[in-house]
């Protein structure tokens, strides 16, 4: 079976971080004899001043990601395509990255064939996958993992797209309940949309020593530490992280704040724990190599994600297969991960007193914080695994492959 990726998020020789997801997915498959071709394609600015950050991002991005390069020994393309500043995009921007990749998918094609599309998100990679899967006349099939609340709250003009690409995919895959039921609420797919959960690597996220841990990262030995992993941005509540972990050093003298990971947030961040004096406490390690992030859940105590909305983020399935206790909100697929509970605590999103109330229950109580971390580790052994994913995506393949 050939499959042509379209995914804009792909890990790149720059930042080997960013869907890192879609990789995991993708070594899956090829050891279960798929091939692919993939293209990451990548937005461009028109020649004008960048007045935005995100503009400015989108301009380094173009300039130190090279043309193609090779990951887990297969190659992977990178073509450009016009992408405008939100204020100018007016839905546009599945239909510009359409343009952009279209004469290099019909030489893919021409040259090497391919069975079926497989895009990664909505828009921009379904949207273009459907136009060029009926020009090819080709199955497609598209995988939200958890932007489109982002999107469709932030820029209105992308419901349009996104209910267009919902109504002709050939099969649409969500890696949530609560994604498949956004979903559903702004358009209605052609075949009943399919939840499958993301993986983690078993080998990589196995617990450990907790102290040896430390020692690797030069963390203090005796320190209570609250861990969080992902981008510093508003959607991830990183401002009450730090507002909750103000509130409890008042009345706790043993905790230790590390958020790994880096964004637009982190300078804010960063004035703001100067400001109110726990500079000391709160560690910015930066970005970290996948690989190293297993050392980081080893040596926490608690995990904490008190996102404002989410798909299923990874980081936390990762934490609960090192059992690791979480305290986060109930957004998006968080609550088919953690049990309220039985395998951490739920709060409100934005609710600050509740979620400083969370924090509180379990360091007062570590050994019902251990054992909902356990907890959490058997419920995700046994639900979250690359091996089922690929069973499942498979079959997936398979069936819209049948229905031609």
């Amino acid at each position: 079976m050939k499959v042509l990726m379209l995914s804009h998020l792909f890990p790149r020789p720059q930042d080997p971080s960013v869907g890192i997801f879609v990789r995991q997915q993708v070594m899956e498959l090829s050891r279960r004899g798929v091939h692919f071709r993939i293209l990451s394609p990548v937005p461009w600015n028109p020649p004008l001043p960048a007045l935005t950050a995100s503009w400015r991002r989108t301009k380094a991005v173009c300039q130190t990601t090279p043309a193609a390069w090779q990951m887990d020994g297969l190659p992977v393309v990178a073509p450009r395509y016009l992408k405008l500043p939100h204020a100018l995009d007016f839905g546009s921007w599945g239909y510009f990255y359409y343009l952009g990749i279209r004469k290099q998918v019909r030489q893919i094609y021409q040259q090497e064939g391919f069975d079926l599309i497989h895009a990664q998100m909505l828009v921009p990679d379904g949207y273009a996958a459907v136009k060029l899967g009926r020009e090819l006349d080709k199955p497609t099939l598209a995988t939200e993992r958890g932007y489109l609340a982002k999107l469709v709250r932030e820029n209105e003009a992308l419901r349009a797209p996104v209910r267009w690409a919902l109504e002709n995919l050939d099969q649409t895959i969500f890696v949530s309940e609560a994604l498949a039921n956004l979903a559903g609420s702004l358009g209605t797919p052609r075949r009943p949309p399919k939840v499958i959960y993301t993986g983690f690597d078993p080998d990589l996220f196995q617990p450990g020593d907790r102290l040896e841990a430390r020692a690797q990262l030069g963390l203090p030995q005796r320190k209570t530490i609250l861990l969080h992993i992902g981008r510093h941005e508003f959607i991830k509540g990183m401002e009450d992280i730090l507002e909750a972990f103000r509130v409890l050093t008042a009345q706790l003298d043993h905790l230790l704040l590390c958020l790994v990971g880096g964004g637009s947030q982190t300078p804010w961040l960063q004035a703001k724990a100067r400001q109110d004096g726990i500079s000391d406490r709160v560690l910015f390690p930066g970005h970290q190599p996948h690989e190293r992030i297993p050392l980081w859940l080893r040596a926490c105590d608690l995990v904490v994600h008190p996102s404002r909305y989410e798909g299923l983020p990874n980081s936390l399935i990762e934490a609960s297969a090192m059992a690791r206790p979480i305290v986060a909100t109930r957004v998006g697929g968080i609550p088919e991960l953690v049990r309220d509970g039985e395998t951490g605590l739920l709060v409100e999103q934005g609710n600050l007193e509740a979620l400083t109330a969370a924090l509180r229950q379990l360091l007062s109580n570590p050994p019902r914080a251990q054992q909902m971390g356990e907890k959490g580790r058997e419920r995700t052994l046994a639900r979250f695994s690359w091996k089922r994913h690929g069973d499942e995506m498979i079959q997936i393949y398979q069936s819209v492959l049948n229905s031609l």
